[in-house]
């Protein structure tokens, strides 16, 4: 790395964390709770945000930014945390990436010479291993993710030397680099695709034999379909009549118009008929026949007919299985964008990070890591999926997948719906889905076979929606967000949401109105956090309608949402609205249900037991206790503790409270106003 004034070293562990951390995230805002998280991944001192401080400041001198003008220092300042700027071509990592998508263009245009040399330049910029000298699970993700990057470079290089006849010359590199990663099949397969181009069948063979080997002694596990294939083609064409019978050819040979590359394609028909599928992607975003460079057939077997190496039948004639050819695999990227100001959480964030990464290592698990995060309305469930998901992409370099089920808000998507929008993102063309939710559920997971990939489905209706979404291997993982509990999903692993505490909630009303601004006026900025009963939603819109209206003054706000007739209408800004919120929740609510809601939130105080929620709702208490259970599971009603005598209290989330006790407005559902009249099951008492 090169300072203001040459080559410069960073001191200490921490310093090189909070370093690799900026430079990762180059251009973007990281956020001081971010670089706590990385510094110190299991638990954090007290004086960690005064730490990064002072990291953040030797980080400074050690790139010379005392010595240049504030408007071209590197590391600035930018609530919540800090950006390191990076100009074109400063960083390996940006040129990397220009050079793999200046390929992409050329072999777009035929030009595939000018594709590998661009391809060979990227790669030339690697030394050594990637953060090898930076500690931390989040160094660890991020260097399984660019050592991803780098070797599914390298295996495009290959096929693109493939299409140019250039076998022998790619041989030494590529020989090396399954010595040093030996469980890579994509590159075991591409070297005995070499091989046997240049007429050295034996040794082809003798690499696949002794990959198997590799393969079962360390993972007990069968090499992939596409591994398989390639040596059934081999095998095929070097037996009586292939050309392969009548002699090697000689070393060096480039005739490759009857002896390209098998495609190592989709086969998720051969995955669905009980073959284990590899580990990686068919390269990227799916495309067929990489492997010629140019669309090539597959070797010509005895029959004379082209080796079918995809889809049903793979290593057979190809025409003869029964069934289309599977589709191309693309690498999905679809987590929406996290948010800059997002704060705290430091806990859940752990924990739902340390669950997924040891359920993906615990060699004796099968099935997916499955979190289900629940919570009241406005308490950030979404926000904290999609930043988890972010922070865990390293660790699932085969895609990620996020659904919004509308569990909540208007109809609920249908299992089969949100299947078909996820096997369509995974390369399947739509006219070729099954039709009915067990078939699409099926291929599913089929694609999903011994891939590493996050699944992120947001706002689920019940566990009942969910089953069908979830795939079926240990490598994925599924994040799950709800308004209810669904603690009848076998094997998940549930985190339930509190609001924000006090100083986390002010944090962030700070990161959307102004950190200045919030300084000026910390106690009324702390009553506005009271008041928004320290949920992100309501505290988010806060902050915006603050930074909309820079002449209203702090403790004016606090005022004005202290009405509580007066308090919705003031937290809504553009399209953020609590109001709507509300009013999609409650439509979704049985009739009854609303209306017991509408009558637990006249209680005054807030806090109740079963028997006033019993003479609320006119209902025996048992009957009450079953609406408050309903109610609770939707985290509409929480647990308030005990009171004097040891009986349970409960309370109305906050929001819906407000929402319900507010005058009446136009959009508000009819169960809910305070006019209507409530349909609640009739009690009787026994006589």
């Amino acid at each position: 790395m090169h300072g203001h004034a040459g080559p410069v070293t960073p001191r200490g562990a921490r310093q090189r964390i909070v370093l690799a951390a900026l430079l990762l995230r180059a251009n973007t805002v990281v956020t001081v709770d971010d670089l706590i998280d990385c510094a110190w991944p299991d638990r954090a001192p007290a004086t960690a945000r005064e730490q990064i401080l002072t990291i953040v400041s030797g980080v400074r001198r050690l790139l010379g930014d005392s010595e240049r003008p504030p408007h071209t220092r590197l590391v600035v300042t930018r609530s919540p945390g800090y950006l390191l700027r990076v100009g074109p071509g400063q960083l390996d990592a940006h040129r990397f990436e220009g050079l793999v998508m200046e390929a992409e263009r050329a072999l777009a245009c035929g030009r595939a010479a000018d594709a590998a040399t661009s391809l060979r330049a990227a790669l030339a910029l690697w030394r050594g291993r990637a953060l090898a000298d930076v500690a931390g699970p989040f160094a660890a993700n991020e260097a399984h993710r660019l050592t991803e990057l780098r070797l599914s470079t390298v295996e495009k290089l290959v096929e693109v030397e493939f299409g140019l006849g250039r076998h022998l010359d790619i041989l030494p590199e590529l020989a090396g680099m399954v010595a040093e990663h030996p469980l890579r099949e994509r590159l075991r397969g591409q070297l005995m695709i070499a091989l046997h181009a240049v007429g050295r069948t034996a040794e082809a063979l003798a690499i696949y034999r002794a990959g198997r080997q590799v393969m079962v002694r360390e993972l007990g596990l069968e090499p992939g379909p596409e591994l398989r294939a390639i040596e059934h083609a081999i095998l095929a064409e070097a037996g009586p009549g292939g050309p392969a019978a009548g002699g090697a050819a000689p070393p060096g040979a480039r005739d490759t118009t009857s002896r390209t590359s098998p495609s190592p394609a989709a086969v998720h028909a051969d995955r669905a008929a009980g073959g284990r599928s590899p580990h990686r992607p068919d390269g990227p975003r799916g495309q067929g026949s990489v492997g010629t460079g140019s669309g090539g057939a597959a070797p010509a077997a005895s029959s004379g007919r082209p080796i079918s190496t995809t889809g049903p039948g793979a290593g057979t004639p190809a025409g003869t299985a029964d069934g289309p050819p599977g589709p191309g695999w693309q690498v999905p990227r679809q987590l929406p964008a996290d948010l800059t100001d997002f704060v705290g959480r430091r806990n859940e964030i752990a924990g739902i990070r340390q669950h997924v990464v040891s359920h993906a290592t615990d060699p004796t698990g099968t099935a997916p890591a499955v979190v289900a995060i629940t919570g009241q309305p406005g308490v950030g469930k979404s926000s904290l999926a999609v930043r988890v998901g972010h922070l865990l992409r390293g660790a699932f370099p085969d895609g990620q997948l996020h659904v919004r089920l509308a569990g909540t808000a208007g109809p609920p998507v249908r299992p089969a719906d949100a299947l078909a929008s996820m096997i369509v993102a995974l390369g399947v063309p739509a006219g070729a889905l099954p039709r009915s939710v067990t078939d699409r559920a099926a291929l599913y997971r089929t694609l999903l076979a011994d891939r590493r990939v996050l699944v992120v489905l947001d706002d689920a209706a019940d566990a009942a929606q969910v089953r069908p979404l979830l795939p079926g291997s240990r490598g994925c993982a599924v994040l799950i967000t709800a308004r209810r509990d669904l603690a009848d999903l076998a094997g998940a692993h549930h985190v339930r949401l509190g609001v924000l505490p006090g100083p986390d909630a002010t944090a962030l009303l700070a990161a959307t109105a102004g950190t200045d601004r919030i300084a000026l006026e910390h106690a009324a900025a702390r009553r506005i956090v009271d008041l928004c009963a320290g949920l992100p939603l309501t505290v988010r819109i806060a902050g915006a309608v603050l930074a909309a209206r820079p002449h209203r003054s702090v403790a004016e706000l606090a005022d004005r949402l202290a009405d509580p007739r007066r308090r919705l209408d003031e937290l809504r800004i553009g399209d953020l609205d609590v109001r709507a919120d509300l009013t999609a929740t409650l439509d979704a609510l049985p009739p009854e249900l609303a209306a017991a809601a509408r009558r637990l939130a006249a209680l005054d105080p807030p806090r109740f037991g079963i028997r006033e929620a019993a003479a609320a709702l006119n209902a025996a208490p048992p009957d009450a206790e079953t609406l408050l259970e309903d109610l609770m599971q939707r985290h509409l009603v929480g647990y308030a503790g005990r009171d004097s005598r040891g009986e349970s209290r409960f309370r109305l989330a906050e929001l819906v409270r407000w929402y319900l006790c507010a005058p009446r407005h136009p959009t508000d559902p009819v169960e809910a106003r305070p006019d209507a009249t409530p349909q609640l099951p009739t009690h009787r008492t026994p006589t």
